[in-house]
Order: structure tokens, then sequence, then C-alpha cells
């Protein structure tokens, strides 16, 4: 008999005398620190809440996560079907070599669970491996319910019953479920008179109030921070995901991790937006953004439980963001022209530095730059902006990625239509299309009745008449280069070739944009005017200096270089296979994005934890002056903001508490002595494991870039600490069906 939760059979297990007598020492167990059981506890919940396995689930108690409440339901076409049970799971400094106590705290009529809860179960004892977790020991104990060990009963009249009448088993499993559901739907407390059902409204669906659902929604950020947070920094790590057809991504960002995690749980999704609104405003910090939001989830979390109400720590935190924001801007920013052109590049590298692409950042940094400043224009309200949609980015195999290099022009990665149309066209004139050119044909459901034979040949004569009178519309209006989304067929490209003109088919909808708006060119849906003729109007076409067709690697790629309205280039990126060209562009992408802000913002601030460790003195200063509880929230947002220098500091396997506190006596010296303000651009050199200027080690970041960080990490944790109820509705059988 299989002995489980220190029972044999159906008797507490003894030790034999011969276990105690002998002399022998007995083996060491394996044990782990706990703060690796920390990790490996966090790691299975957020499996656990991304599994989605039907009728199982598990979380840690409010303040110790090595206690876990868990449920079971009943599978389908077994006697226990749709009925829950609670269990808990006691987890030891010894997990995973050891494994959890469980035990069922709802009472459980079953061959294999005694009076008591305990479960005789043979992986929750001599046949457990380390590689179980607890989503394996939930499912396994869901399949017992269903498929109970007779030969190793625990309860003796559940087994006899399962084995001889299992009609009457069955009753008294339902019975002793209706009673019990029946007390715990009775009020306790009810006031005289007042009905049962005005109590406990009938809510179909699952309900969580209190300190548990604020427990549940900071434990599931913590979770999704504890995936992201080993990738900061310039020597954070990579992470591989596969997704459910097997393609592979290799990245750091954070954005881009998250995206492709698909997580389910509300709370989480929370901080998922939260990176997805960093990456749209900014480009990067995706990962700060996350780690500091649940980092101040986490702190406030523990106010509340020290008797805080929630509104006291928002009003707190919407103080405490409100001041280190203003003192960003007043105290901690340089403006970029006193620096000269050198800190874009600087900026650019900074970006870089955590990326495949770090070791040559100095050669990537300037082709950024230099993209970046090439597509400068000046808007009619005279605003001076760098839209970076006009840099387009090709990925070419083969190579090196310091073959990679920019292109003058916009880059369609695709050839002409036809061999017999020209290289190169100019000037062009450019027609955009949203249709197909192609040979007339009538609609579907269009029905005509031909008595003579010779009608249809006239039908198809004026269908391939349309398509010819259509092209000289466009030939005639002076169009020389034709771009369309959708196919052209051979006989309209016959037309093309005999004008001299390029035509390029299949041309991404996105690219068209881009192009329109660069050429000054009208995106064409339709020939058709008000009138119900068909006309094509000059004005809708683009302009630019030349079309040329040119060889890439091994594809043919058209540019349209000199455009019309605002420049546009293109990056082409070079490297051995998809996954790092495809990390190369999200590199880039982030780059890219750093140096426009830095342009439009002309404000930068030093990198390597410089600001957080100098707003974290400072606020912790401003809470010592407020008589109001708010000083209590303030001092821990002061706290969390340490978060990054810390995890920059682990990332790099250097000591985090001694560099942090170093940091920290550098920014209350810059802070509290006249001549020692130089000190506030003190950050992390992460490779020699010391403290230094960033700014003049050119270790520098755009100034709004931190500022929306603290603005959207705090509002994101706001949102998450004012639910205090959670109710999951299920949907009902046969909903939507009549």
């Amino acid at each position: 008999m299989a002995a489980v939760n220190g029972y044999q059979g159906n008797t507490p297990a003894e030790t034999t005398p011969a276990a105690t007598g002998s002399k022998q020492p007995a083996p060491p167990a394996k044990t782990v620190d706990s703060q690796s059981v920390l990790k490996r506890l966090q790691s299975e919940l957020m499996g656990l809440m991304m599994g989605g396995d039907p009728g199982i689930s598990a979380f840690p108690e409010e303040d110790n996560i090595f206690c876990w409440k868990g449920t079971i339901t009943g599978s389908n076409d077994t006697v226990f079907e749709g009925i829950e049970y609670r269990l808990s799971l006691a987890f030891s400094n010894d997990y995973p070599f050891k494994p959890p106590k469980v035990k069922f705290e709802t009472c459980c009529f079953h061959p294999n669970v005694d009076l008591y809860g305990n479960i005789c179960l043979d992986i929750l004892q001599d046949k457990w491996s380390s590689a179980y977790d607890v989503r394996t020991t939930l499912l396994s104990i869901q399949s017992l319910l269903g498929e109970p060990n007779i030969s190793s009963p625990l309860n003796n009249q559940a087994a006899q019953l399962w084995s001889n009448q299992e009609g009457k088993f069955a009753i008294i499993v339902i019975r002793l479920h209706n009673l019990r559901s029946l007390i715990y739907s009775f009020p306790l407390d009810k006031p005289p008179g007042m009905s049962i059902s005005a109590q406990n409204p009938d809510i179909s669906g699952e309900r969580q109030s209190g300190q548990d659902v604020r427990t549940q929604n900071v434990m599931a950020c913590q979770a999704v921070s504890n995936i992201v947070k080993t990738s900061l920094g310039p020597v954070g790590l990579d992470k591989m995901l596969v997704d459910d057809i097997g393609d592979v991504t290799i990245t750091n960002d954070g954005a881009t991790i998250l995206r492709m995690l698909e997580v389910e749980h509300p709370a989480a999704k929370v901080l998922v937006e939260l990176a997805e609104l960093q990456d749209r405003e900014v480009g990067d910090g995706t990962t700060s953004v996350v780690i500091v939001a649940a980092e101040l989830l986490k702190r406030a979390n523990d106010l509340v439980r020290n008797k805080i109400h929630p509104t006291s720590i928002i009003s707190g935190y919407r103080l405490a963001m409100r001041e280190a924001c203003k003192y960003i801007e007043e105290k901690l920013v340089t403006k970029v022209e006193k620096l000269g052109k050198v800190p874009l590049i600087n900026c650019a590298k900074t970006s870089m530095s955590s990326k495949l692409i770090s070791g040559d950042s100095d050669f990537f940094a300037n082709l950024v730059v230099d993209a970046v400043l090439s597509v400068k224009m000046t808007n009619q309200r005279g605003e001076i902006k760098y839209p970076i949609k006009g840099i387009n980015i090709l990925k070419a195999h083969g190579q090196s990625a310091r073959d990679s290099y920019l292109l003058n022009g916009y880059a369609l990665n695709t050839g002409r239509a036809a061999q017999g149309m020209p290289l190169r066209v100019s000037p062009a004139k450019i027609a955009c299309l949203d249709f197909n050119l192609q040979k007339t044909k009538m609609q579907l459901g269009v029905q005509v009745v031909v008595n003579d034979p010779r009608e249809l040949e006239k039908i198809r004569q004026r269908e391939a008449d349309m398509t010819k009178e259509r092209i000289e519309k466009l030939l005639k209006a002076g169009a020389n280069v034709i771009l369309t989304t959708k196919g052209i067929d051979d006989m309209a490209l016959k037309y093309f070739v005999e004008a001299g003109a390029i035509a390029v088919r299949r041309v991404r909808k996105e690219d068209m944009r881009h192009v329109a708006k660069a050429t000054g060119a009208t995106l064409v849906t339709t020939f058709a005017d008000m009138e119900g003729e068909e006309t094509f109007d000059p004005a809708h076409l683009g302009s630019a200096e030349e079309v040329v067709e040119e060889r890439i690697a091994d594809d043919d790629v058209v540019l349209i270089k000199g455009t019309k309205t605002s420049s546009a280039v293109s990056l082409i990126l070079r490297g051995a296979n998809d996954y790092m060209l495809d990390e190369m562009e999200r590199a880039l992408h982030d780059a890219l994005c750093i140096v426009k802000r830095t342009l439009e913002s002309n404000t930068v601030v030093a990198g390597g934890g410089a600001v957080e460790s100098a707003l974290s003195v400072y606020l912790e200063h401003l809470a010592t002056t407020l008589g109001s509880r708010e000083q209590l929230a303030i001092a821990e947002f002061a706290d969390a903001l340490l978060i990054i220098p810390k995890v920059l500091a682990v990332n790099a396997a250097k000591d985090a508490t001694e560099l942090v506190a170093k940091l920290r006596a550098y920014h209350h010296t810059a802070q509290t002595k006249a001549d020692k303000k130089h000190y506030s651009s003190m950050g992390l050199d992460l490779v020699n494991g010391t403290i230094r200027n960033n700014l003049e080690a050119g270790v520098i970041e755009p100034a709004m870039s931190k500022v929306k960080i603290i603005q959207f990490a705090t509002e994101a944790a706001i949102t998450i600490l004012r639910i205090d109820d959670m109710i999951k509705l299920v949907k009902e059988d046969g909903q939507g069906d009549e």
C-alpha cells in the first residue's frame, strides 16, 4: 500500500526498530535555499496561470508563498463531475526534492481520502520526482477522483461501496456536496426578517474579494515581472519563445516577450498593455516600466496589510509621481544643445547596449542617427518632426551584421512586374492604386442572356477594351510608375511595357501608405467618379526624382529616391539567420524611437540607475516633511524605484547591496552640498562594477522615457490597487442557442 502524508494503509506509518537502531548514517537529503524554492514556486504559479487546464487552480495564501490553496473540479463522466473540492498545499524548503503536503480541506467521500483529508497517492510519497510540479500534482489528484486505487484504500467503506454499490456511492457523494453547499450559503449573522437571497445574490460565477483578490493580483504581476526581470540592462539575458505552431523567437525586448506570452490573468494583462503603451509612446523602456509597476504594487500590498487604506496609498503614489516628474525636469535633465551631436549617438548606443547588436553599437548608432536626421521635416505649424515611419527596414540573409547599410530612398521588397520594363525612370510620376489591373469580369450573380453567339465575342472584346481604357487613362495623366496592392495580368503588363513605364504589383499596404505620404500621392481605390464615369485625376499622382530597380543580396528591390514631400531612406540589414535579423530589427526600432524622442524633446538624463537613485533620495526626504499617512506611501514609492539599479547590478553579477548603497551616498551628497551637484549624474558602471558619471561616459536616455516610465507604472499600479472585488462569470450552458 502506498504511504501518503504520514499514512501507511489506514494507520499512521510507524518507524521500524531496524530503522531506529541502525548506526548507519542516513544519506544527506538534497536541499535547496529558500530563494531557489521561491523562484521555482513563482515559475510554477505563472505556468499554472497560463496553462488553462480545466478544473484545476491554485494560488498562494496572502502572506506566505509556501502555503497554497487549490481547487479541483471532478472530471466529466465521473461520479464527481462538476463538484469542486478545496485543497491545501504546503511546501518545504527542500521542494522540489521533497513533495508538498497536500490535504483535502473539503470533506471528500473517496476510497483514497480519509476523514482528515489525507490522500493516498504514490507521487505524493515514494514515487515523487523533482520533475513534478503543482500542475501535475493537481491533475493527478483530479484523475484519482474518477479512478481510485481500490487496492490501497484509506476509507474502507467508500472502497466497498465503489466496488459493489456504485449507485449508493454516488448518492453519498452528491448528498455531502449539497449539505456542504447549504452550510456555506447560510448567513450565520442573518438579521431577523432578512431573506437569504437578499444576503447572497444569485451570481453565476466565482467571486473573490478583499485582501485575497488584492494578493492574487500582486502575485500575478510579480510573476510577469520576474519573467522579464533578467533581461534588463546591458548584460541582460535573452528569452526563447516558442509559439503554438513551433515558430521560435529569441529576444530580450520586454514588449515582445509579454505580447507573445498570451497572459490570461486579468491583472497581469494590465502589465502587458502597459508595456505596449510604453513601446508605442517612447519605443524603449518596456522592461523597466513593468518591473517598477510590479514593485510599486508589492509595496502597496504590504502597506494595506499594515492597515493603511488603499485610498491613502493611491493619494501618496500620485503625489510622489508628480514630485518625481517635476524633479526630473527641474534638476536632472540636460539640454541636447549643450552636448552637441554626440548625445544622439550615445542615446542610440545606450538603447542598443542590452540588445544582440551591442558589440557593434558604434556602427549601428551612426546608421540610426543618419537615418533619423535624413527624414527631418517641418509640418504646417512650423514644428520640426522626424517621421521614422519613412525609414523602411529590409532584412537580407548573408554577410555579417557590419555589412548592413543605409540606402537613400524608400525600398519596396519586390521587383518590376515584367522584365521588359525599364530599370530606371526619371523623373517619376507615381500612381498608387488599391485595386486589380486585370481583364474586367462581371460580378458574381450577374447573368447575361445571349441569343447570338457573335454577341459573346463582342462582350469579351469589350472586357478587354475596358482594361485598355483604364491603363490609357493612367498613362495620359502622366503616370510612369504604377504601384498596386493587388494583381496585374499579362494583358495589362503588355501596355505598360509598350509605354516604357514601371509597374509593381502586390505591394504591402503599409509600404503603399508610406510611399503615398512621402511622394504626395493619393491612394486610389476606384476609377469611378461622382458622375459614375471612370476618370483618373493627375492630382492623385506623387512625385519623385527617380524610381530604380536594384539587386540586394538575392532579391530585386524597387527604390523610390528624392521623394516630394518628405525624405525616405531604407536600412538594409544583413545577418546569418532569421532569428538574428528579427532581433536586429527590434533593436533598431527601439533605437530609432529613442533618437527621435531625443531630437523632439531636446533633453536627456543619465542612465544606469542614476535617475531612480536620485529620485529615491529626494522622495525619502520629501516623505519626512509630510505629517499625513501619505508619508508612508511616498517612502515606499522611493524604495520601489531602487529596484532598477538593484536588478541592473544583479543581472551583471555584481554586489547589488554595496553598489546601490554607494550610489545613494553620491546622490545624497549631490542634493545636500551645492558644490557637488555634478554627482546627480552618477550611475552604475556594470562592466567594472563601480560608480561613474554616466553623463560624461555617454550612458544617456531621453528624459521623456524616464518620465513616461514613472507615470505609466504608477497609473498601472493604482489601477490594480483599486480592485477589491473580482467576479469571474461563468457562461451558462445553452446560452445563445435560441
